[in-house]
């Protein structure tokens, strides 16, 4: 049901929709700012509201998992050239939203506070 092409559209509208990503935008915590945007992506898009936001949510956690993946292999030397996963590069304004819930980098270590 989700083709790559399709992905990258929702991907694109996601982007558009800071409320559901980004932490420091003001409607990122106003949940009828957040279920306004579900529901016009979903509309955009044509799938149901619900699959719309388990999607939303699988690729946030893909792209937590390969970030830090990626995060690991720089940190020990190894040369990570080209991601394999489609949706990395795509996805990297996710990396901007997260600083302001006050929760540490994915390379910080223990200790550090950000």
């Amino acid at each position: 049901m989700w083709s790559t092409e399709k992905t990258l559209g929702l991907i694109e509208l996601l982007h558009s929709s800071p409320a559901l990503w980004d932490a420091s935008c003001m409607d990122f915590k106003i949940k009828a700012k957040k279920t306004d945007a579900v529901r016009e992506i979903a509309h955009k898009l044509s799938v149901d509201e619900s699959e719309l936001e388990k999607k939303i949510k699988a690729l946030k956690v893909q792209f937590r998992r390969e970030h830090l993946k990626l995060t690991s292999l720089k940190k020990s030397g190894t040369s990570a050239k080209k991601y394999a996963w489609f949706g990395y590069e795509p996805l990297l304004f996710l990396l901007q939203g997260r600083g302001a819930r006050g929760s540490q980098p994915a390379d910080a270590t223990e200790g550090e506070v950000s």
